[in-house]
């Protein structure tokens, strides 16, 4: 009974590392790569795209600052958002892209 100490110990241990693996590997990598993506598409985001916000809101980019675009929705609607809520192109206008 005495050796049975370590041996549950080195099984902890294993188990832990187990589950650590498997938490970077199913949530912290896939975050960061959906980060990254969503940087180079901020980045790449060009006057005259149809994008969407992650409130909804439908519009063409008016005008881009350092951190905040412009959007031009329905007739002379102008909204000034964070550009980290631009979230994606409508979808019509990803598939002619």
């Amino acid at each position: 009974m005495q050796g049975g100490g370590f041996g549950f110990l080195i099984t902890n241990l294993l188990f832990f590392a187990i589950f650590i693996a498997l938490f970077y590997f199913l949530l912290i990598r896939p975050e960061r790569k959906r980060r990254q993506e969503h940087q180079r598409f901020l980045q790449n985001l060009k006057v005259g795209d149809k994008v969407i916000t992650s409130a909804g809101i439908v519009g063409t980019v008016d005008k881009i600052e350092e951190n905040y675009v412009v959007l031009k929705c329905e007739g002379t609607t102008k909204l000034k958002i964070l550009k980290e809520h631009v979230i994606g192109y409508q979808p019509e206008y990803a598939i002619k892209k």
